[in-house]
C-alpha cells in the first residue's frame, strides 16, 4: 500500500497496482479480512475476492456479507495427485 502511494481501500491502490505489476485483475485471487478493502478490490474487478472468516485468533469467526468465506487458505490449495 505504501509503495503505491494508496491505501487498498482506494480504487487508486488497484490502478497503481497494475499499472506497476503483471497482474490480470480478472484472472486474480484476492484474500482480506477488510470490507472496504474487498470492496474496492471487486469494484475494480479482481475476479475472485474471497473474505478471511477469522482474522483474530481470539475473536470467533465472522461472515462478511456479499463474499465468499474462507476459513482455511489449506482449501485453496490442490490436492495432490495420487500414483495409481
Amino acid at each position: 500500500s505504501f509503495e503505491l502511494g494508496a491505501p487498498k481501500e482506494s480504487i487508486a491502490f488497484w490502478r497503481n497496482l497494475v499499472e506497476r505489476h503483471p497482474v490480470q485483475p480478472d484472472r486474480s485471487l484476492f484474500v482480506d479480512d477488510s470490507m472496504p478493502v474487498l470492496t474496492a478490490a471487486r469494484e475494480f474487478g479482481i475476479g475472485t475476492v474471497l473474505a478471511v472468516r477469522k482474522p483474530d485468533s481470539t475473536a470467533p469467526a465472522a461472515d462478511r456479507p456479499g463474499f465468499i468465506g474462507l476459513d482455511d487458505f489449506a482449501a485453496l490449495m490442490p490436492v495432490p495427485a495420487r500414483s495409481p
